[in-house]
Order: structure tokens, then sequence, then C-alpha cells
């Protein structure tokens, strides 16, 4: 059984929905349905942890999509949660409230290049966790990662990105990030991102709507971030994401 930490469900119907849960109680031989995430409208998507819904850990989970006014959907893939995999297991649905289709985009993963294979999320997690290592170790890694670093795209509503991160494991504030930001496939931010240059703001008008985005490097939490408004015609959308974690 395929094991994950997460579910993401990106909207691309006409209707509004809510990422929502399931797990296998095996005591009552039931799925039971838990809570989600809240509204996600169309064009955007939600990433969420099964186990902040109250999803046991170990636990056979699926995707349960909670289509307001309209017939809910449940995935047909199933998969074992567990807390601390980085795995993301990515949806979509579309269509209307009364005939939606939900589509399995299989699971995400980091290709850390030449060196190291094209592992998982969770085997990159594991892979970046030098506290054990000789120095001989540490610095076989850090050449793999500099000839060829961690690769990572994604999206949220017209935002778009691609990542090529240096990580340096013997000194982390040496490592470096490769950015390109797209609003409505216009390229908004191409920037190198380090120690030297932590962080980027744009305002601009894309397609009529009004793009403030920080993007920025903190190496405290260990993350590449991405975070403002989307100004449409009739309302604000406000976000803060996580890009990249290291």
């Amino acid at each position: 059984m395929t094991e994950i930490g997460f579910i993401s469900l990106k909207n691309k119907g006409g209707f509004v929905v809510r990422l929502e849960f399931e797990y296998f109680n095996e005591g009552t031989n039931k799925w039971i349905r838990t809570g989600g995430t809240g509204d996600i409208t169309l064009g955007f998507s939600a990433k969420a942890n099964p186990g902040d819904y109250g999803v046991p850990d170990g636990c056979l989970v699926r995707l349960h999509a909670n289509v307001v006014w309209g017939t809910d959907k449940v995935s047909n893939e199933m998969f074992s949660y567990k807390r601390s995999n980085g795995g993301i297991a990515s949806y979509s649905i579309s269509g209307t409230t009364l005939s939606s289709h939900l589509e399995f985009h299989g699971i995400s993963a980091i290709s850390v290049g030449e060196g190291l294979d094209s592992v998982s999320l969770e085997q990159a997690n594991i892979l970046l966790d030098y506290s054990n290592l000789s120095d001989e170790q540490l610095n076989q890694i850090k050449a793999d990662l500099e000839s060829a670093p961690l690769a990572q795209s994604g999206s949220y509503g017209p935002l778009s990105w691609d990542i090529s991160f240096h990580f340096d494991p013997i000194d982390i504030k040496k490592s470096r990030a490769d950015v390109q930001i797209y609003a409505y496939g216009v390229n908004i931010i191409a920037a190198q991102l380090d120690v030297q240059n932590p962080k980027i703001t744009v305002d601009k008008s894309i397609a009529g709507v009004g793009v403030i985005v920080e993007l920025g490097l903190d190496f405290n939490s260990r993350k590449i971030y991405l975070k403002g408004n989307l100004n449409f015609v009739i309302y604000t959308k406000s976000f803060d994401l996580t890009i990249l974690s290291f």
C-alpha cells in the first residue's frame, strides 16, 4: 500500500468544493468521514495533512471531495497514512454540481538528479537529515546536490512556480534557490534567493487581476514561501504558502 502524508485537490469545476477525508476503522469495518479545509473556489487548490483533521496515523485514508450544493465524490484510490511521510496524493475535480469528475494525478516526487535517484518526498526528507552522517558522506551529498539540485514545481490558482534548490548540508546558509514565479502564465519573478537576497516583492496587474506577492527564503523555518493577495474585480484572495521545505 502506497504511503502518503498529504492530499491535494485543485478545483476546475463550476462550484465550491472542500477537501475532506475518510479513514478505515478496523474495529467497525467502516469508513469514517472527517472534516477538512475551507472552501476551494474555481481555479484554486488546497493541500492538507489528514492527521490535522482526525485521521489516525497508520490508517487507510482516501479523499472525500465535499461539493457544496452538489454531489460529493470519493476517490477510488486508498493510501496508508503516515504523518511523517512527505508524499502528496494529487487530485483535481471538474464539471458541475450535479455531474462532477474526480481525477487522480499521482504522487508528487522530488528529482534529486544525478548521483541520487528520483525519490519520494519522504525519502528526500530522510536524505536531508544529515545529523548522523560522516564528513565524507556530507561532502558526497553536497557534491551531488550542487551538480543536480532539488527541483520542485507547483501552483495555486493563477500562480505557478518552478524552483531549483541548491542545498548545502554543511552550511545551510550557503544554500540558494533559483525561482521562477508565473501569474496566468506570465513570468513575474525570475530570481536567485540566498542569504544576501532572501526576499523579493512584486506588485503588478496581470489580466486585470492585481498580483501582490512576497517570495522569501527563510533559513530559520527552513522553507521557501510565497504570500500576498490576488485582487480580483469583486473580491481579494489572500494566501500564505510554503512552496518548498528543506
